[in-house]
């Protein structure tokens, strides 16, 4: 159960390691200057990072940005909860800008969303700011893993069906109590300290999630299915589509004729296996024009299209925005 720390100045490298403290990173780390260049501090202070290798992560972050910029990753799919005790942290998500605050003292403000599929996230750095939160982040996997029945993994799939919705709320005082010993913590070194950290995050995850699915819903989507069969059929279709399968030569693979494939992916999942490869490949587009600066021809081509046109269209209906617009809200 691995613990990192930085702390003094924080550079380029260190925020990838520590995968921008606010969840877990799936894609390297984008880091852009508004002012200052690489090489120079990006912030000032203490961030320390917790996992116990399976799915869970805690975030700590007491720091004071020194410089404009940004960081982008993509993240995984899973749920994550901020607690902020000082400072603002601007970011943005999915293409959309958000801001996550304390509450009013003695309050805790929590700030929560749930990923259903992997997102780009964007960290904003702002000169001057001083930010003291804490993160707990599960992957969407490792929260189903735990499930120990079909009751309890249908109350997951309803809270991943808000993809992506942010929610707060100003926490208990046991809540807060638990925070508050968690931010202060020493680093475990003994393996007894390791397990009191794990304990520790356990509870205060649990609090979390179980306020989490008290919070009004919002209208209805599909549910992705999460049962073993289901999660299979994902995995094969994803590795086909890495290897850049078109959909008869996916069927092909897995023994099925496309209509049985179309069929049951649809069933289980709300969209065909069509769509699927098409969304997988205008993701694989985003990310490369986020983190790797791709032009919209050079996307284009990436996702399958032929005329950038066409990209931007299929773009703007997949990701409620064009391209330009889209990564500008993930820039300085």
């Amino acid at each position: 159960m691995p613990a990192t720390s930085q702390t003094a100045n924080l550079h380029e490298e260190d925020l990838q390691v520590l995968n921008l403290g606010i969840a877990t990173a799936v894609d390297s780390t984008a880091l852009r200057f508004v002012e200052g260049s690489p090489g120079q501090p990006v912030m000032a202070g203490q961030l320390r990072h917790w996992h116990n290798q399976l799915g869970l992560s805690l975030h700590r972050a007491r720091v004071r940005e020194v410089a404009n910029g940004t960081a982008t990753a993509e993240l995984q799919a899973g749920i994550s909860f901020n607690l902020v005790l000082q400072g603002e942290v601007h970011f943005s998500l999915g293409g959309r800008a958000r801001v996550l605050t304390p509450g009013q003292r003695p309050a805790m403000r929590c700030h929560a969303y749930a990923l259903a599929h992997p997102e780009l996230l964007t960290r904003q750095m702002r000169r001057g700011t001083e930010v003291n939160k804490l993160n707990l982040y599960a992957t969407r996997e490792w929260l189903y893993s735990r499930c120990g029945g079909d009751h309890q993994r249908r109350q997951l799939d309803a809270l991943f069906a808000r993809h992506a919705e942010l929610l707060a709320w100003d926490v208990d005082s046991e809540t807060r109590r638990l925070a508050r010993e968690v931010m202060n913590a020493a680093e475990p070194v003994a393996i007894a300290e390791q397990l009191a950290m794990e304990s520790l995050a356990l509870r205060l995850f649990s609090r979390c999630l179980e306020t989490l699915a008290r919070q009004p819903a919002s209208a209805p989507r599909h549910t992705p299915a999460s049962g073993d069969r289901e999660k299979q059929l994902m995995q094969r279709v994803e590795t086909a589509a890495l290897d850049g399968a078109e959909l008869p030569e996916v069927a092909a693979r897995l023994g099925l004729s496309v209509s049985t494939l179309q069929r049951r992916f649809k069933a289980a999942y709300g969209i065909t296996v069509a769509e699927h490869l098409r969304h997988r490949r205008l993701q694989r587009a985003r990310n490369a024009m986020a983190l790797e600066g791709a032009s919209i021809g050079e996307a284009a081509y990436l996702a399958g299209y032929d005329h950038a046109s066409n990209f931007i269209a299929a773009f703007r209906r997949h990701f409620g925005a064009p391209p330009a617009a889209y990564i500008k809200a993930h820039e300085p």
